[in-house]
């Protein structure tokens, strides 16, 4: 039973008292939030015979997902569900380019949520369509655009519609919130791949004044939250400019 099921269930169960409902609906989220859900465990056969059945089957599709770059699925033979991905290099090498380029290039094919906590929607949105225009995202940010330009920007509207890709620069400070979004868009809108630009932007509250606890924590709530919805989760980390120096 998902999160939004429990919760829907204690509102609507009469027998629970008026003065126990918070109390009640708080152990869920305590529930979510520490991750004790009790999850079953496999038997290596039946785990064994469901590998046979892909192998046989060739049935790679069901869980591996190509990036649209051949040379980059050549070396990891595309992304699985249930996986957690980082992207870390220091500042200003191109890890939000990379990260909308494999956001569109999924997009095509399967539904995509994409969360920024870097740069704003009208920011994103200008890399975007540089990224399907060639033109350059300064002169798209400051509306320096000569009527080529603009009729380029108006052309592709036909190619936005085949993009199955959701922004959201709304997240709040909390893991358990980041979990209920990412679990209602994955069971309505069918989503499968959740970036996450970038991870030092997160917060999970959970290690005040412990920054590199708290990042921690909150790579294992990722890569435990990729293997529950059974999504592919990738982030980019922002690495120091002392690696430099190395």
């Amino acid at each position: 039973m998902s999160f939004i099921e429990k919760i829907k269930k204690i509102i609507t169960n009469k027998d629970i008292e008026e003065g126990l409902l918070m109390s009640e609906i708080k152990k869920v989220i305590h529930l979510y939030s520490e991750n004790t859900i009790d999850i079953e465990s496999k038997s290596i056969i039946d785990i064994y015979k469901n590998k046979i059945e892909i192998i046989e089957n060739n049935n790679q599709s069901a869980n591996i997902i190509q990036t649209g770059f051949e040379n980059l699925d050549q070396l990891i033979s595309g992304v699985n569900l249930g996986e957690f991905i980082i992207f870390g290099s220091r500042p200003g090498m191109g890890k939000t380019s990379l990260m909308i380029n494999l956001a569109l290039n999924f997009s095509k094919s399967i539904p995509v949520l994409y969360f920024t906590f870097d740069l704003s929607e009208n920011a994103l949105s200008s890399r975007i369509i540089s990224n399907l225009t060639s033109i350059s995202t300064e002169k798209i940010t400051n509306h320096q655009l000569d009527e080529n330009e603009l009729m380029a920007i108006k052309n592709i509207d036909n190619n936005i519609n085949h993009f199955n890709l959701f922004i959201n620069e709304g997240y709040s400070n909390s893991m358990t919130s980041f979990r209920i979004h990412c679990e209602k868009m994955v069971n309505e809108k069918g989503v499968k791949v959740v970036f996450i630009d970038y991870i030092q932007l997160m917060s999970s509250n959970k290690y005040k004044n412990k920054r590199e606890l708290e990042v921690s924590h909150i790579s294992r709530e990722l890569k435990r939250i990729a293997k529950e919805l059974n999504i592919c989760v990738i982030a980019t980390s922002q690495l120091s400019r002392a690696v430099e120096q190395r």
